[in-house]
């Protein structure tokens, strides 16, 4: 640790002789995180909204008196901190920043300690500069913070949310009527956008193709279509759905009889069959009417979930969306019991969005957008309804928690 001695007191009154010196600390007054400039790959799950700091200027954990601070015991304090995810023996990535006045030489006499211990490694043991890439490994499933510590005092932390990584599989139909058409989108961009969006919460999907099937024959489909094609609006009722649902599983149930009777059993993504305990994502295009949604769920926490349109990009939004009503996360106007979100998020619902400026883990925010399902404070949830679906993806520290992982 550099030292600087101070010039000896003079008493009260007495004009010091000489100029006055200003002795600034030699230790960093406070280190803040952010996610990661490298990237999405180079972190999980990156949360600044659960701890957002309600009144500004006063609630930041960083602000003076830096010399002394107290881990909370409340993590979730609205005192500015971040949450990071982490996998069980794998490695999240995020930026150490020292703000204030620190040298060279003081920097790497910081200690980071993780409380407990039991929860994560510190991978990277010396800062030498402000703004590198600071690194951590999960150990253990739980929660915890870490603490940056320069001459026994804390001068920062985060928070950290570690789980083992869970894979989950995702069987697609693209399924077919005499009133729509088959969805012309990419499996592989689809798998992309859903693991992006996933990573945050530990999650990840191993995505198939099972092709298309056709129910055009069913008598109660086509009825109910008509209807809906009369009415000008393409109605996506739980009744409709479950009639779909019902109808698909019967179409492969006699698919995989037709493949095990065959002598020689055809190939593709038709002769894909249904994994056990697979999610199921169903692409049900209209034509011509318009769907009244981007898709939709039966039932919140269960599967299947259903995508109405293909558009490149914004549909696999809308997949990711709807995956995560089957995995039980809820949108921010009907999460009923609140714990999903924020108090001071939820808050914020239908008021007008400001402009926020981008930062290194979401893109920057449009002003002017107010909605039921949009929170001002949170805008770009991946819950709510954002208007520019394919940058609508982060989620936060209770939904990652919320996922179902299996």
């Amino acid at each position: 640790m550099v030292t600087r001695t101070p010039p000896a007191a003079l008493p009260a009154g007495t004009p010091p002789s000489g100029p006055v010196v200003s002795v600034a600390p030699c230790c960093p007054d406070v280190a803040t995180f952010e996610g990661s400039t490298a990237g999405r790959s180079s972190y999980f799950g990156f949360d600044d909204k659960t701890n957002q700091a309600i009144n500004v200027g006063t609630d930041e954990y960083w602000l003076p008196p830096a010399l002394a601070k107290t881990l909370p015991g409340n993590r979730e304090k609205a005192d500015g901190a971040r949450w990071v995810s982490v996998g069980v023996g794998l490695e999240t990535q995020a930026e150490i920043s020292f703000a204030g006045t620190y040298t060279a030489t003081c920097l790497p006499n910081c200690s980071y300690e993780v409380s407990p211990a039991t929860l994560a490694d510190v991978v990277t043991t010396s800062i030498t500069a402000s703004g590198v890439a600071f690194k951590i490994k999960g150990k253990a499933a739980g929660e915890g913070s870490l603490k940056v510590i320069c001459d026994g005092k804390l001068r920062g932390y985060f928070h950290i949310w570690c789980a083992a990584q869970a894979t989950l599989t995702l069987d697609v139909v693209r399924l077919t009527t005499s009133n729509t058409r088959p969805a012309a989108n990419s499996i592989s961009a689809l798998q992309d956008t859903v693991n992006r969006v996933f990573r945050q919460a530990l999650i990840r999907f191993q995505v198939r193709d099972l092709g298309t099937v056709d129910i055009s024959s069913v008598p109660a489909v086509g009825v109910m279509e008509q209807a809906q094609t009369a009415s000008g609006t393409w109605h996506t009722s739980p009744t409709m759905l479950s009639l779909l649902h019902t109808h698909a599983d019967a179409a492969l149930a006699l698919r995989q009889n037709a493949i095990a009777a065959a002598a020689t059993p055809p190939t593709g993504p038709n002769a894909n069959l249904p994994r056990a305990g697979a999610y199921r994502l169903y692409y049900y295009i209209p034509a011509p009417a318009n769907a009244n949604a981007g898709g939709s769920v039966i039932t919140i926490g269960q599967s299947p979930a259903f995508v109405f349109f293909d558009n490149p990009g914004s549909s696999d939004n809308s997949a990711a969306h709807e995956l995560g009503h089957s995995l039980g996360l809820e949108h921010p106007l009907h999460n009923s019991a609140g714990d999903q979100f924020t108090a001071h998020c939820l808050g914020t619902l239908n008021q007008t969005t400001t402009a926020l400026p981008a930062t290194n883990t979401e893109p920057a925010v449009a002003a002017g957008q107010q909605g039921a399902n949009v929170m001002a404070a949170d805008p770009l949830n991946l819950m709510g309804y954002w208007r520019t679906k394919t940058v609508r993806e982060p989620l936060r520290y209770r939904q990652w928690k919320a996922c179902k992982r299996s």
